[in-house]
């Protein structure tokens, strides 16, 4: 049984249930002795003890009923349920009452059928086998005694589908399917209805519905027809219609030759009748041009594709095979066919070109971004890969850019709209160079000459400098007199530049007199003429309009300016001179005077001398400030303000404004850094040298005092003196003058607040030179310059910066029996730069010559060794200074960190005094 069965089983039994419970039973229908015949309906759902036939009296006896009917009480009732019972009329019975005289009354029992039943087929699901192509309206032999479905209901059925007469109607319920069922009565209708391909579709499952007419319930089994192939389909390639294989081969190579090739996508054929599945060979058909026919050969099982021939680009690039694929069963008739194309590789052996070379294209200035220009594409024999061209621009990069467009062209757009700009260059020329894939420059490059359109993209400009209005004066004239003219101009060209003018309605002003125009403007001169004589008004305001005429009105561009128009009158302009001091520190808007010109409809203008002044007139005469002052930049300004009525002159202001100083600068040294020489001490008060320090403010604000960041004396009572207001620094002390000392000065304003300054001295011992910093020695001048590279070795491992000795002098009385003058072998590197290494560590190159000083007096004191002894010394003294520089060296690294190594510093220190009091 079929799930659907189950289903239908289960919901008849839910139908009987519910029957029982609605269908409303009488009890019993009464025989009133009224015929010898009694007809009953009971309905299949009636249940066992329902009371079937009564009468007036008893029923005293009956028979032929005995199987589903009993006597009880006089009454016939129901002893099995109906619904067993495959027959819908019982067979008749008989029975006696006791109330009547009739005998043998016959009794006709009809069942009613109501309830839902147990319907099923004979088997779950069928089969049935056609093959495709079979035609329309053919019947299907269903089952294995090709009789059709079997349908049965409950146990009714017993192997003889006739042991219950009831008709019995079946249904297709598959939809969409080239079948259908022919006779709802017969089990055996099922027909082909369409076309029936086995390519498309190889099996079917198709439902079938059974029912029994007149009786509630149904079930359903399945048919499943099998599509047998029939050999109706030639052979297919692997590739769409349309597409061809490709197969690509190099020019001049021997290693093509004799060797089988795979096409792209690989060759291969297949017979689409999959059932069936012919063998398949391949020959080739065709070979265009033929001329090459002899050229190429094609496997017939594998479809790969031999060469006899070295292929040459030049001569021939490219081949067309037509290639056939048929089936071995059927040669002649079942035969499909496909393209190879032989595609000869080309080497890359030529370079790009441009032909034409030269060329001209016409642009709308300001075009927007990404507008097409023109269609770059140069020529390269070359082909595929080879073929490829790039290109760059090489000149005006920033107007233009390339946007590639395929492999060979690129389309030259406007990247930036603002660089194409006709006022300022009618023509831009772009240069642009291809390339090939490699990128490198091919033959030629191509000139293309941009020749720029005008657009409306200028407003006219009313020529009025340093003016906001035109001035115009007229008097007692009659009318048809030109007071004089307006006139603009336009930076475009033709009607974008052709200008009308007219005056803007409404906007005429006379003040209290009557406001009518007595003016008219020649619309294409600009000139203005009195319309009547005498006119009432000493002034006149009004604007006039300039506009372009470009062919789309739409883009009309206009500008407007006031013309201010007065009566002449023979009166005195006052010149009335005003001196002001403004201190600089004020913030701008402030209040500076009121200039004062009688009358009314005034306006005022500033007319500077300079470029510039920060001032400004408020409509009601008021002068302020508008920018910043500064008076270390401007002390002064010197101006002249205007007052204007009805366009005329009325008053001069002449402006005399004086900034008075705030202390808002501090000293500056120039420079920051002092090298000053003392060269040879001999007497108490010697002028070192003056540092000088300016300060932009005037009074006490810029008056400069110096002073040193603190009291200079050392430790062997070395001293310096400044003078605070020159700045001259002396000598107080000249003994023990150290080689080098290093002076803090500071320079203070004495304004308030006060501000300060400092810069640093260096006071070096002895004369000085351009760009070497001088250095005594204790020893001599031949001690030094034999060993001079050692010498400039350790000072430049001392100052971590490369030096060399310039040359060096001699002293003849001591301490000092030498002097030194080293300098950067860098240019870059300063002298102030140096000066201050050498300061930094002066006790340690100190501590190298007394070092070498001490080895040569070791030497000397040996007066009667011989030559081998000398040079054993000498050796020993080279050795000596190599490890004092090392340790020099590593003292001060140990000096930069934790100063580990301090305590032997102080012991060399001390040593070189103590030999420094013994040679004094």
């Amino acid at each position: 049984m079929t799930f659907h069965s189950q289903t239908m089983v289960s919901f008849n039994a839910i139908v009987v249930a519910m029957s029982s419970l609605f269908v409303h039973m009488p009890e019993g229908a009464i025989y009133n002795c009224s015929d010898i015949f009694h007809k009953v309906e009971v309905n299949d759902t009636t249940p066992i003890g329902h009371v079937v036939v009564t009468t007036t009296g008893n029923i005293t006896q009956f028979n032929g009923c005995g199987n589903f009917l009993e006597l009880s009480n006089g009454k016939l009732v129901l002893k099995s349920k109906l619904t067993t019972l495959c027959a819908d009329e019982l067979p008749l019975c008989r029975f006696d009452t006791s109330d009547c005289s009739k005998t043998n009354i016959l009794l006709l029992l009809t069942i009613v059928r109501t309830a839902y039943y147990n319907i099923s087929y004979k088997e779950e699901n069928y089969t049935v086998s056609i093959t495709e192509n079979t035609k329309n309206a053919t019947l299907l032999q269903i089952g294995s005694d090709r009789l059709g479905v079997n349908l049965a209901m409950g146990n009714c059925y017993n192997g003889d589908e006739t042991s219950w007469e009831r008709q019995k109607s079946f249904a297709l319920k598959t939809e969409s399917v080239p079948f259908f069922w022919r006779a709802s009565r017969n089990r055996n209708s099922l027909y082909t209805y369409g076309n029936i391909d086995y390519e498309k579709r190889t099996e079917y499952a198709l439902t079938i519905e059974g029912t029994y007419v007149g009786i509630h319930g149904s079930a359903t089994t399945t048919i499943f027809v099998e599509i047998i192939d029939e050999d109706d389909q030639n052979p297919t390639f692997n590739i769409k219609d349309g597409i061809d294989y490709r197969l690509d081969i190099a020019e001049g190579d021997n290693a093509t030759v004799n060797r089988p090739y795979t096409t792209t996508p690989v060759l291969s054929a297949y017979d689409q009748d999959f059932g069936i599945n012919a063998t398949i060979k391949y020959k080739l058909r065709t070979i265009t041009p033929s001329a090459g026919a002899h050229l190429f050969t094609i496997d017939p099982d594998k479809g790969t594709v031999n060469v006899a021939e070295v292929l040459d680009y030049e001569k021939q690039s490219n081949y067309r095979l037509i290639i056939e694929a048929y089936q071995v069963d059927n040669p002649q008739s079942r035969t499909a066919q496909a393209t190879i194309n032989v595609n000869v590789i080309d080497i890359d052996d030529h370079k790009p070109f441009f032909r034409p070379d030269v060329d001209e294209v016409v642009l709308l200035e300001h075009s927007a971004v990404g507008t097409h220009v023109y269609n770059v594409k140069a020529l390269d024999t070359d082909a595929g890969e080879n073929g490829f061209i790039t290109y760059r621009i090489i000149v005006n990069t920033e107007a233009f850019e390339l946007l590639k467009i395929d492999n060979i062209s690129a389309s030259l757009n406007v990247k930036d709209p603002a660089k194409i700009d006709r006022e300022n260059q009618e023509i831009i020329t772009v240069i642009i160079e291809p390339l090939t894939q490699h990128g490198e420059a091919g033959q030629n490059n191509l000139t293309v000459n941009i020749r720029l359109e005008d657009i409306n993209d200028n407003n006219p400009v009313f020529g009025i400098p340093d003016l906001s209005e035109f001035s115009l004066t007229y008097v007692n004239q009659s009318a048809g007199t030109s007071i004089g003219k307006v006139e603009a101009t336009d930076k475009d060209t033709g009607d974008n530049a052709l200008l009308d003018y007219e005056i803007v309605n409404g906007t005429m002003n006379a003040g209290n007199c009557n406001n009518d125009s007595p003016f008219i403007l020649n619309k294409t001169t600009g000139f203005i003429v009195m319309s009547r004589s005498n006119l009432p008004c000493d002034g006149y305001r009004f604007v006039v309009q300039a506009c372009d005429n470009p062919n789309n009105p739409i883009a009309r561009r206009c500008s407007i300016s006031t013309v201010a128009v007065a009566r002449k009158a023979n009166e005195t302009v006052d010149n009335p001179r005003l001196d002001i001091n403004v201190t600089e520190s004020v913030t701008i808007d402030t209040y500076v005077a009121q200039l004062t010109c009688g009358g009314t409809g005034l306006t005022y203008k500033v007319i500077p001398n300079i470029a510039a002044v920060p001032f400004g007139v408020s409509p009601s005469g008021i002068l302020k400030t508008t920018g910043v002052l500064d008076r270390e930049n401007i002390s002064t300004y010197e101006f002249l303000v205007q007052a204007y009525q009805y366009g005329q002159v009325k008053c001069n202001f002449n402006i005399s404004i004086n900034i008075l100083d705030v202390n808002d600068n501090a000293p500056e040294f120039h420079p920051d850094t002092y090298i000053l020489y003392l060269g040879n001490p001999t007497e108490k008060g010697l002028s070192v040298g003056t540092v000088r320090a300016s300060d932009s403010d005037i009074g006490d604000n810029g008056i400069v005092k110096y002073s040193f960041t603190t009291r200079r004396l050392d430790q062997n009572g070395h001293s310096y003196f400044i003078n605070g207001s020159s700045g001259e620094i002396s000598l107080v002390n000249q003994d023990h003058v150290r080689d080098i000392e290093q002076l803090g000065v500071i320079a203070a304003d004495q304004g308030t607040p006060r501000y300060k300054a400092s810069a640093v001295v260096y006071v070096i011992s002895g004369d000085g030179a351009t760009s070497s910093v001088p250095l005594n020695t204790p020893l001599q001048k031949g001690q030094i310059t034999n060993k001079q590279e050692i010498f400039e070795r350790g000072i430049s491992e001392i100052l971590n910066q490369s030096v060399v000795i310039l040359h060096v002098d001699a002293y003849e009385k001591s301490p000092h029996r030498s002097r030194i003058f080293i300098t950067p072998t860098e240019k870059s590197v300063e002298t102030s730069t140096l000066v201050r290494q050498v300061y930094n560590n002066y006790e340690e190159i100190r501590t190298l010559f007394y070092f070498a000083l001490e080895c040569a007096d070791t030497k000397n004191s040996d007066s009667d060794l011989g030559a081998r002894e000398i040079g054993l010394i000498v050796m020993a003294v080279a050795i000596l200074v190599g490890t004092t520089i090392a340790m020099v060296f590593i003292s001060r690294q140990y000096n930069r960190t934790k100063q580990t190594l301090r305590p032997v510093t102080v012991m060399w220190k001390q040593k070189l005094k103590t030999s420094s009091r013994k040679r004094r």
